[in-house]
């Protein structure tokens, strides 16, 4: 079993699957990082679209300030759109990589653990 786990660590194959898996996961954690922040603008932005709404307190400000604001909203929500899926685009992606990586393992070596 040592001599399987051997040729595993060595393979080279499996040394440029594990590359990829590790660069496939700073991907993600990159990709997260921006769908939070663009998630996050994003409620703001609703929030102080309230603001602006009949019976809000800011409501007399809506022509001068409230329009603004809310094209603002539209924006971050189109953002907030982008950057989710490019963040589930680089976790599937992420997500087939171990997949067939470990297809991959089982096929050349057998069931290593």
């Amino acid at each position: 079993m040592t001599s399987k786990a051997t040729q595993l660590e060595n393979d080279e194959d499996v040394l440029d699957y594990r590359i990829a898996i590790d660069d496939a996961s700073k991907q993600v954690t990159k990709q997260a990082r921006l769908a939070l922040i663009a998630t996050s603008s994003l409620l703001a932005a609703c929030f102080l679209t309230y603001l602006f709404l009949e019976g809000s307190p800011l409501h007399r400000y809506w022509h001068p300030l409230g329009q603004i604001v809310l094209a603002v909203n539209l924006a971050t929500m189109n953002a907030a759109l982008y950057y989710d899926l490019l963040a589930w685009g680089s976790w599937s992606i992420r997500r087939s990589l171990k997949k067939e990586f470990n297809e991959f393992r089982e096929d050349r070596f057998g069931d290593i653990k």
